[in-house]
């Protein structure tokens, strides 16, 4: 049951993981308007395509990668419950630096931390 359990968390991640990804490479604008960003240069497009495009493609590969390899299911449950983490950890020390975030924002924070918490609670549950 664990197994099937985490085999979809780690396909239900993907899945936002490939939709991030395709928004970030094929329309950064829109990605960086959502989080009330402005894109002013090549450099800016650039760097929301790397990390909002390429790099939530990537994750969405391992993740997928997890959900149907049982060699790489745990690890791949690693990266996404520390990946999740952190960003929680980034968005918490925003919100006490910087106050509150629009909604957009604070629901990725909601998303993040239950997936992180997911991750958790299947990396600590013992194995079928």
């Amino acid at each position: 049951m664990r197994e099937r359990l985490n085999q979809l968390v780690l396909l239900l991640a993907a899945v936002v993981f490939a939709w991030v990804g395709l928004m970030g490479l094929s329309a950064p604008t829109t990605i960086a308007a959502s989080i009330d960003m402005g894109l002013g240069s090549a450099s800016a497009h650039n760097e929301v395509r790397a990390n909002y495009g390429g790099m939530h493609l990537g994750m969405c590969c391992l993740l997928i990668a997890g959900a149907f390899s049982e060699a790489a299911r745990r690890p791949a449950t690693i990266l996404l419950t520390v990946f999740t983490g952190g960003l929680v950890l980034g968005r918490l020390l925003s919100l006490a630096a910087d106050g509150l975030p629009n909604a957009f924002v604070f629901q990725l924070l909601v998303l993040e931390a239950t997936t992180a918490a997911c991750g958790a609670s299947l990396l600590l549950t013992p194995r079928d």
